[in-house]
C-alpha cells in the first residue's frame, strides 16, 4: 500500500488536542457500533464549537482522500499489539487534521496481520476475479484476503477472511485442491464452489461437482457435498447436506438477491459492503425483503427500503445507519 500524503485542506489550523478527538471519533464510528449515547455524546462534541466542526470535516476529507487512494477505513490497528505503532499512526493523522501535514501508511480496515499480507485482497466494496497459474478462477467477495500455496504435491488457497467463488483449472499432475479456513479443508474434486470464512465456521456451497469438508480435528471422513447442496463445518464436525441457496453466487456477478429474507439478514449482508455500521430496528426485523438489488451503491439499496416497507433510514453520519419502524407522522 503506497504512503498518503495528509496535507492540511487550508490554512486555519485545529488545535492537537482537538485534531486527537476527531481521529478518535472517526475510530469509533467506523469500528464499532454505537448505542444512542455515544451517538448523542459525538453530536455534542462536534457541535460544541466551531473548532471541533472544522476537525470533524477535516478528518473527513482525509478519511476520503485515503479511499481514493486504495485506503479502507481509517481505522487504526496496531499490526501485533504495537502500541507504539498505533500511536505513532494516530499522532500523524491528528497531524493532518490539524494542518501540519504528515505522511503514513495505513492498514486496511480490521485486518489481521496476515490478511494484510495476503497475495490477495479487496477492501470493502470491492470484488475482484484472479486466474491462477493452473486456470483456475477465483472471485473474491468484499473485504476477503487469499494466500495461493501450490507445491509439487498439492494446491492449496488460504481464505484469511471473507468469501470466494473457485472454478478449477485442470491439473495434469493430479494434484488435490483444497480450500483451506481456520476450521479445516474444503477439498475440490472439479467443481464451481464458494467458501465463506464466518468467526467460528465455514461454509461451502457446491455448483458443479463434488467438495469434501474435512474438518482440522474433525474424526472420521468428513462430509460429501454434490452439486445444489451446502454444508458448513467448524474446527470438530460437519453438518449438513442441505439444498443451497440459490442466490448465494449472485454477488460473483454484481448482486445481491433476496427472496422473502428477514429485514436483520438482508441488512446484514448489505452492511458487508460499505464502512461503517448498518443496524435494524427489532421492531422491524422479521419484515420480508425481496428482490435483486446491483452491490455498487449499497446507500442506494438502502435509500429504496422505505419504498417498499414501512422503514425509514435513519442516518447521523455516513458511517452510521439504522433502519427502523416508519414513525406514524412520516
Amino acid at each position: 500500500m503506497p504512503p498518503v500524503t495528509l496535507a492540511a485542506p487550508d490554512a486555519v489550523d485545529v488545535p492537537e488536542t482537538v485534531a486527537r478527538q476527531a481521529v478518535q471519533w472517526l475510530i469509533e464510528l467506523q469500528t464499532k457500533p454505537l448505542d444512542e449515547g455515544r451517538m448523542q455524546a459525538w453530536m455534542r462534541w462536534r457541535h460544541a464549537s466551531a473548532v471541533h466542526e472544522r476537525a470533524w470535516l477535516r478528518i473527513e476529507e482525509i478519511d476520503d482522500r485515503l479511499r481514493q487512494v486504495g485506503s479502507a477505513a481509517v481505522a487504526i490497528e496496531a499490526v501485533g499489539g504495537a502500541e507504539r505503532s498505533r500511536r505513532r499512526t494516530l499522532k500523524l493523522l491528528a497531524a493532518g487534521v490539524a494542518g501540519l501535514g504528515g505522511t503514513i501508511v495505513l492498514l486496511p480496515r480490521a485486518a489481521p496481520f496476515q490478511a494484510w499480507m495476503a497475495n490477495h485482497a479487496t477492501p470493502v466494496g470491492e470484488r475482484r476475479t484472479v486466474r491462477l497459474e493452473d486456470g483456475t478462477r477465483v472471485a473474491l467477495n468484499t473485504d476477503s484476503a487469499l494466500n495461493v500455496r501450490y507445491g509439487a504435491q498439492r494446491r492449496v488457497l488460504e481464505l484469511l477472511r471473507g468469501e470466494i467463488l473457485v472454478e478449477t483449472g485442470g491439473d495434469p499432475a493430479g494434484r488435490p485442491f483444497l480450500v483451506r479456513t481456520a476450521q479445516g479443508d474444503a477439498r475440490a474434486l472439479g467443481t464451481r464452489f464458494t467458501v465463506r470464512q464466518y468467526d467460528a465456521s465455514t461454509r461451502v456451497s457446491v455448483w458443479e461437482g463434488l467438495v469434501a469438508l474435512e474438518p482440522r480435528r474433525g474424526a472420521g471422513p468428513g462430509l460429501r457435498l454434490r452439486a445444489g447442496e451446502q454444508g458448513a463445518y467448524t474446527s470438530t464436525s460437519a453438518q449438513g447436506p442441505e439444498a443451497s441457496d440459490p442466490y448465494a453466487d449472485s454477488w460473483a456477478r454484481g448482486y445481491l438477491t433476496a427472496d422473502h429474507t428477514p429485514l436483520a439478514v438482508f441488512l446484514a449482508e448489505v452492511a458487508r459492503y460499505r464502512q461503517g455500521w448498518v443496524q435494524c430496528d427489532p421492531a422491524v426485523a422479521h419484515l420480508p425483503v425481496s428482490g435483486t438489488f446491483p452491490l455498487d451503491d449499497p446507500d442506494r439499496i438502502l435509500a429504496s427500503l422505505p419504498h417498499a416497507l414501512p422503514v425509514e433510514v435513519r442516518r447521523r453520519t455516513r458511517y452510521w445507519v439504522r433502519v427502523e419502524a416508519r414513525s406514524p407522522a412520516a
